[in-house]
This record gives C-alpha cells, sequence and structure tokens, in this order.
C-alpha cells in the first residue's frame, strides 16, 4: 500500500543479540498518534517497564520522524529522540534538525528503537535497505567532530548522530551532535548511546517519498517559500541568525560588561567570526553557523553550531574575557559531547563556593580561579571523570548530596540548571514553563 508521508517501516535494533528487524507499523496507529514525538511515545509506552534504570540495557531509544520529514517541506527535518535521560530521570522526547531524518525517511524508515548493549563499541549503519551494526573500535575515543568526518569520509555525504568522549564516560549531562552541528537536547542522551556502547548512527536514503496528492502538496510549497521570501526581515536573519532576535550584547551591557558587549556586536560577528551560514534540507533560512577564529591564539579554528548565540551567552561568565576564548571553549564543550549550559552553570556555582572556602583548592585539585585556564580545565575533568570531575559528571543531585550547603545554593529545575532565572527576566512564559513542566521537555528541547 502507499503510506503518503509514512515509509511503513519501524528499525528494531537489538545490541545486545546484535540483531536487526524491520517491523511493519499499523496504519492505525499513525492516525491516533500524530508525527515522530505522537509516534515516539506509543512505540515507547508499549514497551518501556517504569523504574527502569536509565543507564540499564533495559532502557530504550527511539528515534523518530513525522510525516513531512523527508519532503521539499520548510523546516522540516527533525529528528525527535524519545528515552528515560539520566539527568532528571523524565521519560522526555528531545528534538534536533540537520540531515539525519531526511536521510532516515529516504532510506526507507520512519522510526528506530534501540534496546540492550552491545558488547564491544559499534555504529549504526543505515543505507537504504542495508543496516549493519559496525565495528566502532577505531572511532571510540575520538570527539564527536573527529568521528563525523570519519563516518562522512568512509561511508560518503550522510546524516551522522555521535556522542563524545563524555558520552562515553557516561556524563549524566552529555549530549549528541547531529552532522557535528545539531544537539538533541539536554538530559544525558549521549551518556544513554553510550552505556550502550553506541558511538554513532550514519542514515542514507535516496527512496524518496511518496505524496498523495502531488498537485496540492506543491501549491502549497509554493506559496510557503513565497511568504518566507516576501518576509521583510528574511535578509538580515539569514545574515545574522538568531543574533537578530537575541542580541547578546544587551544582556552584557545590563550585567555591566560594556566590554564585552562590544565584542558581540553584528559588525564583529560578520567581521571576526561568521564564515558562513549552514542550512537543513529544505530550509530557505540557512539559521546555522560556521564560525572561524581569524586571528590571535585559536586562529584558524573553525566550529560548527546551531547558533552563534550558544558560544557567546558563554561569553556572560566572568573568566571568558574575549570572544576567541568563548567560541574555543564552546568548540572544546561540542567535541566532548557536553552541555554547554550545565558546564558554565557549574563554572560560576564551584567559583562562588571556593570563594566561600567551602569547596577547597585542595578538593578541586586546582588552584581555583575565574579564568579561561580554570574553566578549560573543568570541561576536561568533568568529560573524562577525572578527581572532583567524576562527582561533577554525575550532575547537580550528586553535587548537593557532598556538602548540605550545596543544596540550598544551587538554581536548578528537576535536576537541571535553569536557562532562564526569573530573578532577572522576570516571571514570563518560559521562565514559568520551567517550574510547572512535569516532564521537563522544554528543558531537552533543541535545535
Amino acid at each position: 500500500m502507499d503510506w503518503f508521508g509514512y515509509t511503513g517501516n519501524i528499525l528494531d535494533i537489538d545490541l545486545t543479540e546484535n540483531r536487526v528487524s524491520v517491523i511493519n507499523e499499523d496504519v492505525r496507529d499513525l492516525k491516533r498518534f500524530i508525527g515522530g514525538i505522537g509516534m515516539n511515545c506509543k512505540l515507547f509506552a508499549d514497551r518501556f517497564k517504569p523504574l527502569t534504570d536509565p543507564f540499564s540495557s533495559k532502557n530504550l531509544i527511539i528515534f523518530g520522524t513525522g510525516p513531512l520529514v523527508g519532503t521539499i517541506v520548510p523546516g522540516s527535518s527533525r529528528t525527535v529522540a524519545i528515552s528515560k535521560f539520566p539527568a532528571t530521570g523524565a521519560v522526555a522526547n528531545s528534538c534536533g534538525s540537520m540531515s539525519f531524518a531526511f536521510n532516515l525517511k529516504q532510506a526507507g524508515f520512519d522510526h528506530i528503537i534501540i534496546t540492550g548493549k552491545s558488547e564491544k563499541p559499534v555504529y549504526l549503519l543505515i543505507s537504504d535497505d542495508h543496516v549493519e551494526l559496525c565495528k566502532a573500535k577505531v572511532i571510540w575515543g575520538k570527539d564527536i567532530v573527529e568521528t563525523t568526518n570519519f563516518l562522512k569520509r568512509k561511508h560518503g555525504d550522510s546524516g551522522v548522530i555521535a556522542i563524545g568522549q563524555a558520552g562515553e564516560n557516561l556524563v549524566k549531562s552529555s549530549m549528541t551532535l547531529i552532522d557535528k552541528t545539531s544537539t538533541l537536547g539536554r538530559g544525558g542522551l549521549g551518556a544513554i548511546m553510550g552505556s550502550k556502547n553506541l558511538k554513532a548512527i550514519l542514515t542514507q536514503g535516496t527512496k524518496g517519498i511518496p505524496i498523495a496528492e502531488p498537485k496540492k502538496f506543491n501549491k502549497l510549497y509554493k506559496s510557503l517559500i513565497e511568504r518566507i521570501r516576501k518576509y521583510p526581515h528574511r535578509d538580515s536573519w539569514i545574515e545574522l541568525g538568531m543574533l537578530r532576535s537575541l542580541p547578546v550584547g544587551m544582556l552584557l551591557t545590563a550585567k555591566g560588561q560594556k566590554k564585552k558587549a562590544r565584542q558581540c556586536s553584528d559588525r564583529m560577528y560578520l567581521k571576526k567570526m561568521k564564515k558562513r551560514r549552514l542550512a537543513c534540507p529544505s530550509c530557505p533560512m540557512a539559521d546555522k553557523d560556521i564560525l572561524e577564529i581569524r586571528e590571535g591564539e585559536y586562529s584558524g579554528l573553525i566550529n560548527y553550531t546551531s547558533s552563534i548565540i550558544n558560544p557567546l551567552m558563554m561569553f556572560i561568565v566572568d573568566g571568558l574575557d574575549t570572544y576567541d576564548q568563548a567560541i574555543k571553549a564552546f568548540d572544546q564543550i561540542s567535541r566532548y559531547g557536553l552541555d554547554s549550559l550545565t558546564l558554565t552553570a557549574l563554572f560560576e556555582f564551584i567559583s562562588k563556593m571556593n570563594e566561600r572556602d567551602i569547596l577547597t583548592n585542595e578538593k578541586l585539585g586546582v588552584e581555583w580561579k575565574q579564568d579561561f585556564k580554570t574553566f578549560q580545565y573543568l570541561i576536561d575533568i568533568i568529560a573524562k571523570r577525572e578527581g572532583f570531575g567524576d562527582i561533577l559528571a554525575d550532575g547537580w543531585k550528586k553535587l548537593a548530596m557532598e556538602d548540605k550547603t550545596f543544596s540550598n545554593e544551587m538554581l536548578t529545575v528537576k535536576g537541571l540548571d535553569v536557562i532562564f532565572e526569573p530573578r532577572f527576566l522576570r516571571l514570563g512564559t518560559m521562565e514559568f514553563e520551567q517550574v510547572v513542566n512535569l516532564l521537563p521537555l522544554f528543558l531537552l528541547l533543541a535545535f
């Protein structure tokens, strides 16, 4: 039968048994549970057993796509992943962009269900009808950029979800990156893949997606494209990305950091940081960034990111004094597969506790300073689980058990650090959602 927007196929991967099988979808389920998130939840609920530990081999990871994925509809190339996350203990969906979902759908699959744990490191190769669990010994221990580049060189143009050393070492805040650019959200998906000895998933597809009424579809598509082209701020958005909508310089000025604010201007971004813009399949906006440091100690460094906002928001931290330090630190974090928001929150928290002699230099294993070198040290010890970094790698809850003072000083919601501080930004909709969201989806969603 013609599924129209769906392939009708689900990949079922058992890592313990090294087994790959294909399940046929029930069209009645597709009508009841809408899109990638809807079917993800249905498939997860059917198999998941309550109280399962996030790092248990019985925990599931399900990657899903919706009916528009794989088509030319703008903004449709989205991957949705559901699991029980270690940082929060919650079952939730996270979401990311780039080319993984597009290729998965074109290969002929709507979802991937992953269970079990491989005896040795592997990566999953999906190339149309060819599905294989491949040995990953040569890339185990490599960072996300190295892993992604290696797999794309070996297999050709593809979508790649990969983890870094933080995921391998089960750091509870570790992340995955799609095509070394877009995250699949916060909460520890990288660590779940690491617990299963799954280094990466690669997708390639050439099959196409059947459309029920092509003429009506193309008419709607053309109208959407025309609306996007006529959007009055399209050119400035393509030129500046999220920097146009979220002026980091204003936030820095509000915090009294005017010298830093000048480094975050549109002019500085265009002259000193921007290499070029990057788009997902079917997207006419190119909202992702390829950054390049053109001068100084880190000249030649190139970083892929879903937005320039990511490194520049780290610039707010005391200790990072120049834009190139912020980009260098963000690149280091991304390669390991760490969460930049958690890292900056931990750095500020530890600095505060060290200043009050609650966390001593002896405990931290270094003479603690609020500077760039110490920030890099923190990144390394967490990713590698060295010294006090082993405690930090297990998240805020584990850190709170180290000293009764810590829990009173931490600013966290449901096990994750707060993104939107209500005392600084007031209690708006996003700040309020952090408090009332039963499953911290908002804290896990990404772009």
